[in-house]
């Protein structure tokens, strides 16, 4: 869209905490134009998969061209997508963002509830109040968040009336409130498994995604997790021992967490083909693979088993 910034007129500002692509859902409502596609065209060209999940893509860069940022891309994505969340756990090459492409971590259509919309009530009412009307905010597009963090109120996402996916920005469009904007029956809240290590995963999320690129970076992590392990990376392959121990360690992560969190992160649990919980869930390849972007919930799960807490990873 180089070229034409000066030009593209948008109908809704951006407002603090919000997610770049709930933008786009307001100024669809005001442009006057019928489709969301015939309303976002003038601004980018990436219109489809309008995820809430995405690293990184060419819709982001476009609006941020169009915005005319003070800030430089990086704090764009900081500010208005889930980059924080994603930054501490993305290999070198993929720091450097060219926004070419829709970019997702490793194997992330393997997750449940990742790419859905969500809202909370009061900050709906509140931010009608304040700004004229509510939107998307970043901290309840986290996967497996299920709760805001500000008024401690169940989100919501999704109807069990109809089963429209709510993936899709294109075709949600602002948080329906109470009531399904496809069927007009009434809402619940989100509901899924709960216990303390779920509640640490959604609370870690939520620090991690205020924070500045988090206390570690990949390289670091992985070292930590080699030494914990007690297993530093390999020249050729494993020795018969060390694969021995790679595999006592891969069967206590696979065990680690009640059974039912696992189902509740990942869709393809105990198949009946499979030796492992789940195939998303590799220790061997999160530990030493320093090329691979596995997806934060996935390294928390480590982080979990090995160090309890984020804050007692080793720092060198």
């Amino acid at each position: 869209m180089s070229g034409q910034e000066s030009n593209i007129h948008l109908n809704a500002r951006l407002n603090p905490g919000e997610h770049i692509l709930s933008m786009l859902s307001r100024h669809h409502m005001l442009s006057g134009y019928r489709t969301y596609k015939d309303a976002i065209s003038p601004l980018s060209e990436d219109v489809r998969r309008q995820y809430p999940t995405a690293v990184d893509r060419p819709v982001y860069r476009d609006l941020f061209n169009v915005l005319a940022c003070d800030k430089d891309y990086e704090e764009f994505l900081k500010a208005h997508t889930l980059f924080n969340w994603y930054a501490p756990f993305m290999p070198k090459n993929l720091l450097d963002l060219k926004s070419e492409t829709v970019l997702f971590p490793h194997f992330y259509n393997r997750f449940n509830a990742t790419h859905e919309w969500r809202y909370c009530l009061s900050c709906m009412e509140q931010d009608s109040e304040k700004y004229g009307a509510p939107f998307y905010h970043l901290e309840h597009q986290l996967p497996l968040q299920s709760q805001c963090g500000i008024h401690n109120e169940m989100l919501y996402s999704g109807c069990n009336h109809c089963d429209i996916s709510w993936k899709n920005i294109d075709r949600l469009g602002l948080p329906p409130g109470m009531h399904c904007h496809f069927c007009e029956e009434q809402l619940t809240p989100v509901s899924h498994f709960m216990d303390d290590d779920m509640l640490w995963l959604q609370q870690t999320a939520r620090k991690l995604l205020s924070s500045d690129f988090g206390p570690f970076n990949l390289g670091q992590l992985q070292k930590a997790y080699q030494t914990a392990i007690g297993i530093q990376k390999p020249e050729k392959s494993l020795s018969q021992a060390q694969a021995k121990k790679m595999n006592s360690l891969q069967i206590k992560l696979d065990n680690f967490f009640d059974p039912r969190l696992y189902h509740c992160i990942f869709n393809n649990c105990d198949t009946k083909n499979g030796n492992k919980r789940t195939s998303s869930l590799h220790l061997f390849q999160v530990a030493f693979h320093t090329d691979k972007f596995f997806a934060p919930i996935v390294h928390l799960l480590v982080i979990r088993m090995l160090f309890g807490e984020i804050e007692n990873i080793p720092s060198s």
